[in-house]
């Protein structure tokens, strides 16, 4: 979004994490989280969610949060449904994946959360997963599965860090 021109007031819970961001002029990272964002109320344009909605300790709360700050504008929120997850091949491999995510809603329910929360249209749009992506978030390897056998590669995938390693070794 920077690359494209927009001005990113980017929100981080893990200092480690801001430390190794990329530095760029058109990103201020702010040290906080969902549930207590540190920006003014009618503050930003729009709001985009990008994988973070497994680690809201309270989902309602992160959402009322970004209505407050929202002038007028969409939230964007990218996350993946946890029902259709385990019907996947890697649900197979690695049923682990979702034990620390429980409180983790669908889409359907997550866009009637949303609606709730903040009184705003909410439209639900599948986003295939193109299979040469560079990042490594859970489900980025769906066509390397190889990947998923690198211990430096799991090292960046919350399920993954969250699981007892001989849990993830026996997989």
């Amino acid at each position: 979004l920077a690359n494209a021109g927009y001005k990113i007031k980017a929100i981080e819970p893990s200092v480690t994490m801001i430390s190794h961001s990329q530095q760029d002029l058109d990103i201020e990272w702010l040290s906080g989280f969902a549930e207590n964002v540190p920006l003014r109320t009618d503050s930003v344009d729009a709001i985009v969610s990008i994988l973070a909605l497994p680690h809201f300790s309270d989902i309602e709360c992160s959402f009322r949060e970004m209505a407050g700050i929202l002038k007028k504008g969409p939230i964007v929120i990218f996350t993946f449904d946890p029902e259709i997850g385990k019907r996947t091949w890697m649900y197979n491999y690695f049923p682990f994946f979702w034990d620390h995510f429980n409180h983790f809603p669908t889409v359907k329910e997550t866009a009637e959360i949303l609606f709730d929360c903040t009184n705003l249209t909410v439209q639900i749009i599948p986003f295939e997963l193109p299979s040469d992506l560079v990042d490594n978030f859970a489900a980025a390897a769906w066509k390397k599965p190889e990947l998923y056998l690198d211990q430096d590669y799991r090292s960046n995938i919350s399920s993954f860090r969250m699981t007892d390693p001989a849990i993830v070794d026996n997989s």
